[in-house]
């Protein structure tokens, strides 16, 4: 893509990533900007949250609320430290980490998923 060998037509997640669109040129639109309904769009950010949720870094149950708030302060330091992010560039990693309270909602919203999001979504893969 940096290359400019591909022509992306459309980013698949939950949010846009700028980096994409500043590599392509243009404004490069995401998936949910498709859906014509609120049910489309309930069913696209459903398949499109597995894309965020595939690299998790969990808890176990009953952590205290406070332990988590610690955790996830203490994870999105690390994820802005200099030190940290050369370490990774010199690797060859794509760091671009999804901020733990960001992480629950989409959480949230994936188990809450009423069951027409949920049977919308089947259909979208069938």
């Amino acid at each position: 893509m940096r290359e400019g060998q591909l022509n992306v037509i459309v980013q698949w997640g939950t949010a846009s990533d700028p980096e994409i669109s500043s590599v392509a040129g243009r404004d490069v639109p995401l998936i949910l900007d498709y859906a014509r309904s609120d049910l489309d769009r309930n069913a696209l950010r459903l398949l499109a949250s597995t894309s965020p949720l595939s690299r998790p870094l969990l808890a176990p149950p009953d952590v205290p609320s406070e332990r988590v708030e610690v955790l996830r302060q203490a994870f999105d330091r690390t994820m802005s430290d200099p030190a940290f992010l050369d370490d990774a560039k010199r690797s060859g990693m794509d760091i671009k980490p999804i901020a733990g309270a960001a992480m629950q909602t989409l959480v949230d919203g994936v188990v809450h998923s009423s069951p027409a999001d949920i049977a919308a979504a089947l259909r979208l893969t069938q």
